[in-house]
């Protein structure tokens, strides 16, 4: 996950978050801040994680690259 801009000012902009979905819905995240080992947060979906770290900041402009390289914008649009 890719933050442009950050406007809470705690984890910063550019690649903060690193994780997987598993084939059950579940998610785990990592965050890579603060250096050097950050943390880990675990959703039972994929979309509790969108609720909380990135629909409620749109101005973040968070690009979420998957896998295959397809990308989701969030910029509140």
């Amino acid at each position: 996950m890719c933050r442009q801009h950050d406007e809470s000012g705690v984890s910063g902009d550019g690649v903060v978050i690193e994780g997987v979905n598993f084939a059950t819905g579940h998610t785990v995240i990592h965050w890579l801040t603060p250096a050097p080992r950050g943390s880990i947060a675990f959703f039972d979906a994929f979309d509790d994680f969108l609720k909380i770290h990135i629909k409620p900041h749109p101005t973040n402009k968070t690009i979420i690259t998957f896998e295959d390289g397809e990308q989701a914008i969030y910029d509140g649009g």
